[in-house]
């Protein structure tokens, strides 16, 4: 693979980045309402 094609970033930046904005990688939204345990039950 050439440097070229390389994705590199420093170890700050990739810090900086999950810094801003919503905490997290990943976020799961339920398509349903969860409000009880029996909702989640029948989910």
């Amino acid at each position: 693979m050439s440097d070229e094609t390389s994705v590199q970033f420093s170890e700050r930046e990739a810090l900086l980045f999950h810094s801003e904005g919503r905490p997290g990688k990943i976020e799961i939204i339920a398509s349903k309402p969860m409000a009880t345990q029996r909702d989640l039950a029948l989910a």
